[in-house]
């Protein structure tokens, strides 16, 4: 396999990886207000279930892929524009996420 084939191949992983992370990440956020109206409409002791479930679909799904998704897309936007890595690690949207999560 020669070098252009394993960079295709990379590019074509790291979209993929882009690319489900946010789907995954983003899409589990719809299920908020559904939760919020069952916490709602039941039983009230139900909303503490109910918002608990939300806190920890942002801390464990929505915020770690927001993570993937930026440092995925500056590692591509980077490559592609002939930048080293170092410059992609400490971008600013990526440091306001980890310090938002």
């Amino acid at each position: 396999m020669d070098a252009g084939a394993g960079r295709v191949a990379g590019y074509g992983v790291s979209l993929a990886l882009h690319v489900a992370a946010a789907v995954v990440g983003f899409g589990a956020t719809f299920t908020y207000p559904v939760l919020q109206l069952v916490g709602e409409r039941g039983d009230r002791r139900h909303l503490g279930f109910a918002l608990g479930a939300i806190l920890a679909i942002s801390r464990f799904v929505a915020i770690p892929a927001a993570l993937v998704v930026v440092r995925r897309g500056r590692a591509r936007s980077h490559r592609a524009a002939g930048l080293d890595r170092a410059a992609s690690a400490f971008h600013p949207t990526l440091r306001a996420l980890v310090h938002a999560g």
